[in-house]
């Protein structure tokens, strides 16, 4: 079975209208999208970063210029800005660290950062600079830009992201899919906690689809020698879906490929399954592309008869044929 043609499923998904990704913190704005595997959704979107500039403040574009020469939302159309998402309109403070992944408008807590022994990461107690930024709420940004909605908001902005989750006031009920740093110790001072940011998005119907991390969200306090998951887990995203079982909302579809590219497929599938609206063949389309996603190849009809007889088995006997996954595999292989 061949995967469907991604702009097949684009124009399903989005019946024409372009995806809106929003990225706070696009400094690795283009690895980013890889990792994330929605990288091919790019022509097909609007896209808005925001990275702060460390220039001086006299050679930053205006903000309300440069938001309304980009107005409204079209394909293909990736825009970077020099400003902050914060919970103010005008300036914030930007402490620069030694770390340039570090910077924040909140200042690093150095007493708590003085547990962990130092390594690539201890620069980012040292700050170079503290420079006044533009800063633009996530309301008035959507306000201006002529956005009806966001697809999917990604906040990497080391401390800030229930600010610039709050300012999004009632418009936060629009955005279809979020993935935003969780921390899990104050790295930086007065910082808002991973319960804090679940706390606030669970109350606007949000639900937690997944919690993800890397080797170097753990760090070490005592020994640099032992195995990664003997330390402490210091931050990691959290992936949250608006209303995911609500089948009747009008963008239903882009929130399905949103969760789908990400790597949830199950749910998007469910999603799919669940579609009031939809065609008995739209829904076989989309379920087999999010299916072949799992490899991103094709799948052989071998292949798919296996992993029914496995479910099968699962639900006649409770018990899970576990095999390596083909990513696993692959990784190993590359070590």
């Amino acid at each position: 079975m061949p995967i469907p043609d991604l702009k097949d499923i684009i124009e399903l998904c989005t019946d024409g209208d372009e995806l809106i990704i929003v990225d706070g913190g696009s400094r690795n704005f283009n690895y980013d999208l890889t990792v994330m595997g929605i990288k091919d959704l790019v022509k097909y979107s609007a896209i808005y970063g925001f990275e702060p500039s460390p220039q001086s403040h006299d050679s930053v574009p205006n903000i309300e210029d440069e938001v309304d020469k980009n107005r409204p939302p079209s394909r293909n159309q990736v825009i970077n800005y020099p400003f902050a998402l914060a919970n103010v309109d005008g300036e914030v403070i930007l402490h620069l660290s030694l770390h340039p992944g570090a910077s924040s408008t909140l200042p690093p807590n150095a007493e708590l950062l003085g547990h962990f022994r130092k390594d690539k990461w201890s620069g980012m107690v040292e700050i170079v600079d503290s420079i006044s930024v533009p800063s633009i709420r996530l309301d008035t940004f959507v306000q201006k830009a002529a956005l009806p909605r966001i697809d999917f908001l990604k906040l990497d902005t080391q401390g800030n992201e229930l600010d610039i989750l709050q300012s999004a006031g009632d418009f936060i009920k629009k955005i279809g899919v979020i993935k935003t740093e969780l921390n899990f110790l104050e790295l930086y001072l007065n910082q808002p906690l991973a319960h804090d940011v679940m706390k606030f998005l669970h109350s606007l119907g949000f639900a937690l689809i997944d919690l993800t991390w890397s080797e170097p969200c753990r760090r070490f306090q005592a020994r640099p020698d032992l195995k990664s998951d003997s330390y402490r887990l210091v931050w990691g995203d959290g992936i949250f879906a608006q209303t995911p079982h609500d089948f009747k909302k009008p963008h239903l579809l882009k929130q399905a490929l949103i969760l789908g590219k990400l790597g949830y497929r199950d749910l998007a599938i469910y999603q799919v399954q669940n579609h009031p609206g939809l065609k008995p063949e739209a829904k076989k389309m989309l379920e087999d592309y999010f299916f072949a996603l799992e490899y991103q190849e094709d799948i052989t009809p071998i292949r798919q008869s296996l992993r029914r007889l496995r479910y099968w088995f699962w639900m006649k006997t409770g018990f899970w044929v576990e095999r390596k996954p083909r990513r696993y595999v692959a990784e190993k292989a590359a070590k």
